[in-house]
């Protein structure tokens, strides 16, 4: 089995976001390490930092909310029962007639 793979942490800020009190790498380690605790070690998670009239207009189109929000969030995990089914072990063989 190969070893877990460490979390990804994408932070990006727009114009007028405010700025967290950490600096980027601690808030990055902090993230990581709160992946790693939910037993998320291979997972990704992106944050955009932006201000009230952006998060108004994600959460209008989202969620259909005509108001800024403190979170947006979204998951990109398969929900169960809907997994992919899994690929064969090789090349499908063809019949010659």
């Amino acid at each position: 089995m190969p070893p877990p793979t460490a979390p990804t942490v994408h932070l990006s800020w727009e114009a007028g976001a405010p700025s967290p009190e950490l600096d980027e790498a601690d808030l990055r380690a902090a993230l990581a390490a709160m992946l790693e605790r939910l037993g998320h070690g291979g997972a990704a998670l992106a944050v955009l930092f932006a201000d009230d009239a952006r998060l108004r207009e994600l959460n209008r189109a989202h969620r259909g909310l005509d108001r800024p929000t403190d979170v947006l969030s979204w998951s990109y995990a398969i929900p169960a029962g809907l997994e992919r089914p899994a690929e064969r072990a090789g090349p499908a063989e063809s019949q010659a007639p």
